[in-house]
């Protein structure tokens, strides 16, 4: 019951909750095509042509959605909705209680198999085999998503895509680092936003304001307001 409770928690919250949609009000959309335009700044990487809005570090548009989505991960058809800054955790939960479930109902098949049904008289379902599927499905799911969040410190676009993004550079070896490693206990502590009452110290940036991977997570301004544009 409990587990149930915390599954379905951790998929509406995935589902629902705002994935991290860059906003912007036409005044703003105005500001930014001025901006970039002045500084040769309409490359894709840097501008959305469809949202008209100044592209944050790490967003990307979804094409599903048709919004751009800070700190972009992917579309999930599961829970129909982005993951991004907004909800990333709460889809990681959303596994971890999922492949728990699993296990706890081929558990309880098992048992009842083994001794209230014969096994002369009625095989192994193949129900049971189908859940040995989907739940080896999301524990791959689950050591993928670690594996990107905590030993990389990438997205899953990041991961796909990171030969297009310049702040990704590669290492002696060639090996594709991420600037925003910093280390795995650290990652996950950042992933999670655990502070544990200020015992750590989490990278608190806004993605959602971050345009530079050396910006602390102000928005920068490439308009003065003694230009007055606007």
């Amino acid at each position: 019951m409990v587990c149930s409770m915390f599954l379905f928690y951790s998929f509406i919250k995935a589902w629902k909750s705002d994935p991290g949609v860059i906003q912007s009000t036409p005044e703003q959309r105005f500001r930014t095509i001025i901006e970039l335009a002045e500084k040769d700044g309409f490359h894709p990487n840097w501008f959305c042509s469809s949202c008209l809005v100044r592209r944050p570090l790490r967003s990307k548009h979804c094409s599903v959605c048709n919004k751009c989505i800070a700190r972009f991960d992917h579309h999930c058809p599961w829970v129909g909705n982005c993951v991004g800054l907004g909800n990333h955790k709460y889809f990681v939960l959303y596994l971890f209680w999922l492949l728990v479930m699993i296990i706890w109902c081929l558990h309880g098949c098992f048992r009842f198999w083994k001794f209230n049904v014969g096994s002369e008289d009625m095989p192994l379902s193949s129900y049971l085999w189908q859940a040995l599927y989907y739940g080896g499905y999301c524990l791959r799911q689950m050591r993928f998503r670690f594996w990107l969040v905590v030993w990389l410190a990438m997205t899953t676009n990041e991961r796909m895509n990171c030969s297009r993004y310049r702040h990704f550079k590669r290492d002696k070896k060639g090996v594709i680092r991420s600037p925003f490693h910093r280390g795995a206990f650290q990652n996950f502590l950042d992933f999670c936003e655990w502070q544990c009452c200020g015992l750590f110290k989490i990278d608190t940036r806004d993605w959602k304001q971050v345009y530079d991977s050396d910006d602390e997570g102000e928005a920068s301004t490439l308009i003065r307001s003694e230009h007055h544009y606007i």
